[in-house]
């Protein structure tokens, strides 16, 4: 049976990356529509870190205080890594963002792919 995948939610996935990818097993956040989910073997994610980066237009701190699933330390979106991974790659479901940290996750991909400034 297929791994259901849903936007908005969080999961352990294990990336495949190489030199500056992300690589390893990551806390991802499914971006992708819920028609593409359904009906695709893969899904679209941002994958998620709790080490210190520089801040940068295309990165979101979470609220860990929000969210019991994610690290008690800073908890940062990389949208600058936006990646396609097939639904295999998926260990577990962790949890699911609230709506308004998908709009900020959202506005930052837009500068990411050039949509906004």
């Amino acid at each position: 049976m297929d791994k259901k995948v849903y936007r908005q939610c969080v999961y352990l996935a294990n990336l495949d990356g190489i030199g500056s990818e992300q690589q390893g097993l990551k806390i991802v956040i499914c971006v992708s529509n819920n028609a593409h989910n359904l009906n695709a073997p893969t899904f679209t994610c941002i994958p998620l870190t709790s080490k210190n980066k520089n801040e940068l237009p295309v990165h979101y701190k979470l609220d860990t205080s929000k969210y019991n699933f994610l690290w008690k330390e800073e908890t940062t979106v990389l949208c600058e890594s936006l990646c396609v991974i097939d639904k295999s790659r998926v260990q577990r479901f962790i949890g699911r963002i609230d709506d308004d940290d998908m709009l900020e996750i959202e506005r930052r991909l837009m500068i990411q792919l050039g949509i906004l400034d």
